[in-house]
């Protein structure tokens, strides 16, 4: 997690360029986010919950960035943190899904 030596240094300001391998050139972080989601994914096109025209590799693509994001937040406290749960409800959800639920408030 955020915590980790190894992920706070991939994540820090003067090591943006090891995130940027990690999300760009190398494409290694939306790979093995695609390995987490992709069974997720399949049984949500199934049901028809994923918007049209997404493809699952952009869909873990962003899911990736997002991640790299959040991790890099140290002023967030708790992975369960509301405003986390929010955040992820009002922006990330609406990207990929059909029907995202209305946006929450504080």
């Amino acid at each position: 997690g955020r915590q980790d030596p190894i992920v706070r240094l991939i994540v820090s300001p003067e090591h943006m360029d090891m995130a940027t391998a990690l999300v760009g050139s190398s494409g290694l972080a939306a790979r093995l986010t695609f390995e987490m989601w992709a069974p997720l994914l399949e049984e949500a096109r199934e049901r028809g919950e994923i918007r049209e025209g997404l493809t699952d590799e952009e869909i873990c693509q962003w899911i990736a960035l997002v991640q790299l994001i959040l991790v890099g937040r140290m002023d967030f406290h708790s992975d369960d943190d509301p405003d986390n749960r929010r955040m992820l409800t009002n922006f990330l959800l609406p990207c990929i899904i059909k029907d995202a639920p209305a946006p929450q408030s504080r």
